[in-house]
């Protein structure tokens, strides 16, 4: 009795798990930022690559007059080693009116 009790109960949960299985589709997680990314431009988690441009015409990877990007400038050692490289003279005149960019940019 026992075992044709099992074996009904066997038969009645495989029959009624049949009857809701669904095919899983995996849909991967876009990554900000990334080429896959299907977000607008307006996200809070997309990061932009911004230039700040100086009066002189000077580019700059970050506007170290604004808190978050000395704080990225910082964390950066290219862009710092590319300020300790750099000859251009407009920095120095940017710098002497008050506007300080980080990470100069190369044309």
């Amino acid at each position: 009795m026992k075992k044709l009790l099992f074996i009904g109960l066997f038969v009645l949960f495989i029959g009624s798990s049949a009857g809701y299985s669904q095919d899983i589709t995996w849909n991967p997680i876009p990554i900000p930022g990334s080429s896959q990314s299907q977000e607008d431009d307006y996200s809070p988690y997309r990061q932009k690559q911004s230039t700040y441009k100086s009066s002189t015409g000077t580019q700059y990877q970050y506007d170290l007059n604004n808190p978050a990007d000395r704080v990225k400038y910082n964390a950066d050692p290219a862009a710092q080693l590319r300020d300790r490289l750099n000859t251009n003279p407009n920095v120095k005149i940017d710098q002497s009116v008050g506007q300080y960019g980080g990470g100069v940019k190369q044309d």
